[in-house]
């Protein structure tokens, strides 16, 4: 006949570990523990358990504008019974708090680092909503060094752009998708705003292997066109029936 297995009885050891961390042991008490420590291989386990769940702790940061975890309430003491199993409820709960504060930093980073609320937008949407913000750029390259660093950290690769003076071409600068909360392309694609012939237009810039091979816009003021240009892929949404811009991208010998 097999038997349901019965409560554990109460363990006084742990008591005796958060006694001898929280430094309320008596001088004979703590000489007798720190006794019983060198001897016993498996009790030094578990004060080196609960050393390292206080130290997680104490090396946790949580940014202060995120507001604190929720942690249930410790139930109070009822009984000499219950209050013996403190020690090994303390440690549960220190590594409970613990994986909440490391859940909650990870999530801040997240948020922090990504646009969780990314859209795809329709290339005309996004094309009026960069027109009324006036092509107003995040970062304008001030060389063909700062260009070619844009496009190799966003693209996967260095490009730079023929300035050809007679095309009446001005390059704007870049735009982010997190400033717009999505692209028509892609969370990881960046713009360029430039002017030709006094008309703006806009160039997707992302690596091939994002491509969403966007479809020509229902607004028909708009032309879509697209160019492959190594690793990465380009799109020109422009109100000119020709490109003016993708075409002039080209990748510099490599240094």
């Amino acid at each position: 006949m097999s038997h349901a297995p019965s409560n554990p009885g109460p363990d006084p050891i742990f008591d005796q570990i958060d006694a001898y961390l929280d430094h309320t042991l008596s001088p004979s008490d703590r000489g007798a523990f720190e006794a019983r420590l060198a001897a016993d291989e498996s009790l030094r386990a578990e004060l080196d358990l609960a050393r390292g769940i206080e130290a997680s702790l104490k090396r946790t940061h949580v940014p202060a504008d995120l507001p604190a975890p929720m942690l249930p309430p410790q139930p109070a003491a009822r009984s000499t019974l219950a209050s013996s199993h403190t020690g090994r409820h303390r440690l549960w709960w220190l590594a409970s708090a613990a994986a909440v504060l490391l859940l909650a930093s990870a999530g801040y980073f997240i948020y922090d680092h990504f646009d969780t609320s990314f859209r795809r937008y329709d290339p005309g949407k996004f094309y009026a909503l960069a027109a009324q913000r006036n092509f107003a750029p995040d970062w304008t390259c001030n060389n063909d060094e700062e260009f070619k660093d844009t496009t190799r950290n966003n693209a996967g690769q260095a490009m730079l752009v023929r300035q050809d003076p007679s095309a009446k071409v001005r390059l704007i600068g870049w735009a982010y998708s997190k400033t717009y909360r999505g692209t028509p392309l892609g969370p990881r694609t960046i713009m360029l705003f430039a002017m030709v012939d006094d008309a703006p237009i806009i160039v997707l810039v992302d690596k091939l292997a994002n491509d969403a091979k966007i479809k020509e816009d229902s607004d028909p003021r708009l032309h879509i066109f697209r160019r492959e240009l190594g690793n990465t892929v380009l799109y020109e949404i422009t109100p000119r029936p020709a490109s003016g811009v993708i075409d002039a991208f080209y990748l510099p010998p490599e240094e």
